[in-house]
């Protein structure tokens, strides 16, 4: 399989962020997920929207760069991701990324009425943070 396209990103130094706090929209960023410094953002309806996006925007935004080198040998395809069964069953969380190595993610409520979990930025991975978030999904199923 090849290589996502967010890891594939964060691989290229290019940070970013996912927020998936509305039942059927998600926000995309690209830029500092820790300052919320985005260069570029945007609004989409689905997970696969939202790798469009960043796919297209990071070309866009660096037509020369890692990531836009890097397309030329394997093209990016938009891969099934927890994201879109979070996204359907109206679970909100957040998964952002920074080119230093780190990821993060968080699973809940994004206001704070109800309870949150935070990965602490400590996963290593695109593959890592969709492991945690489907983890914790399961564990937040089984108590409610």
């Amino acid at each position: 399989m090849p290589q996502h396209i967010i890891q594939r990103l964060h691989d290229s130094e290019i940070d970013g962020a996912l927020e998936w706090p509305i039942q059927g929209k998600v926000f995309v960023h690209l830029g500092s997920p820790v300052s919320r410094d985005f260069e570029a953002e945007a609004i989409v309806d689905t997970f696969a929207d939202a790798q469009a996006w960043l796919d297209q925007e990071a070309i866009r935004r660096s037509p020369n760069g890692a990531y836009a080198r890097s397309r030329r040998h394997q093209p990016a395809e938009p891969q099934p991701s927890i994201v879109q069964e979070l996204l359907d069953a109206d679970v909100a969380g957040t998964a952002s990324w920074y080119f230093d190595g780190a990821f993060g993610a968080t699973l809940g409520d994004p206001t704070g009425e109800a309870p949150r979990v935070d990965s602490d930025a400590t996963l290593s991975s695109w593959a890592d943070c969709e492991r945690w978030l489907r983890d914790q999904a399961v564990k937040i199923k089984r108590t409610e």
